[in-house]
């Protein structure tokens, strides 16, 4: 019999899985900058590297704040303590997480030798080549992390505060991933358009008592769609003024 979920760990699960994805998509962004940059020759420092263990590190602690830890993979036995149960997908993305800090904990350790000895000794080339091999397997991780990403994605139907997240960082996440928004969102929303994804973030500003946010996020819902039916009746309850349409 699974033991109760603790009420607190219910209450922070959307925020938590906010900022794991928060966390894994800023370490994927300092990872490309910083492999992009090795690869045609120059030397980041050691501190970049240290930036995305640091995010990775929180988004791993994060996974197991809320989730189970998997104590026997092949009997599927996890660990006792209450809190949800990974389903396949998440226990595979948490996998993908662990894997990328303790590679790119390697990484560290690789850059650390490159800083501080001499780059004329033997063993300053055989730590270059090392990391070169290493920084493969990271993009490896990462592009596989990318996919595992989206199938977490369609979990968080109901996750207004991950939603928040992305459309409130729409510029950033849209340059990490290479793709549109509304692409990204599919998992989530599916067949929904994506200004019912503002709509519902705009609702959940309104209902908190944020108006301004609530105003900012109401005039992309009516820039996209001029007559959506719940925007304008938000509109017609609110005190601040909106756009006429």
């Amino acid at each position: 019999m699974n033991e109760p979920i603790s009420p607190y760990i219910q209450g922070i699960r959307d925020w938590k899985v906010r900022d794991i994805i928060e966390n894994y998509l800023k370490s994927l962004q300092i990872f490309k900058f910083f492999n992009y940059e090795f690869r045609n020759g120059r030397m980041l420092s050691y501190k970049d590297l240290r930036k995305i263990s640091e995010h990775l590190w929180d988004a791993k602690e994060g996974n197991y704040l809320i989730f189970k830890r998997i104590t026997n993979p092949k009997k599927h036995k996890f660990e006792k303590a209450p809190k949800f149960i990974p389903n396949e997908d998440e226990i595979a993305f948490m996998n993908n997480v662990g894997l990328l800090f303790h590679r790119v904990m390697v990484a560290r350790e690789l850059k650390y030798i490159l800083e501080f000895y001499e780059n004329d000794s033997e063993l300053f080339q055989e730590a270059k080549n090392e990391l070169k091999t290493v920084l493969k397997r990271i993009l490896k991780l990462f592009e596989q992390g990318i996919e595992l990403l989206k199938k977490v994605l369609t979990y968080q139907k109901n996750n207004i505060p991950l939603l928040t997240y992305f459309l409130e960082n729409k510029a950033e996440v849209e340059m990490i991933l290479g793709s549109e928004l509304s692409k990204i969102l599919e998992p989530i929303l599916g067949e929904q358009k994506i200004e019912q994804a503002y709509f519902q973030v705009g609702s959940f500003y309104y209902d908190s008592g944020w108006i301004e946010q609530a105003n900012s996020m109401m005039k992309t819902v009516l820039q996209i769609n001029p007559s959506h039916p719940g925007a304008l009746e938000l509109l017609a309850g609110c005190s601040v003024d909106f756009p006429e349409n």
